[in-house]
């Protein structure tokens, strides 16, 4: 994950705090938690140390780490997906290319 996805999930840790859910999103995000990050997440007690769990794993996980946390968010709670993509500047690059896709975000399909 590059510093600047870093830094917007830092800034948008207390609202994930609040209203992720977390346990739902799990297996929206296999494709970069193996099963030992799953389990850490699922060992902790309340759904917010869940999400702390879960946020510094993910800087870990490489570079589509950010990309498959947004676009899982996007399936189930767009409402906290939406500050991610607006932060990142994919939202307003989406909105003025033809295609759906972030070219700077490794050319990540984010919006279908």
């Amino acid at each position: 994950m590059d510093d600047k996805h870093r830094e917007i999930l830092r800034r948008q840790r207390p609202n994930l705090r609040r209203d992720l859910e977390v346990m739902k999103l799990l297996p929206k995000l296999h494709s970069v938690l193996d099963t030992d990050d799953e389990e850490e997440v699922k060992a902790e007690g309340a759904r917010r140390q869940k999400v702390d769990k879960l946020l510094n794993i993910l800087p870990k996980k490489g570079p589509e780490a950010f990309h498959v946390f947004v676009k899982g968010l996007q399936e189930l709670q767009p409402f906290l997906a939406a500050p991610l993509l607006r932060y990142s500047g994919i939202v307003r690059k989406i909105l003025f290319w033809p295609a759906k896709k972030c070219q700077s975000c490794f050319g990540q399909n984010l919006l279908n």
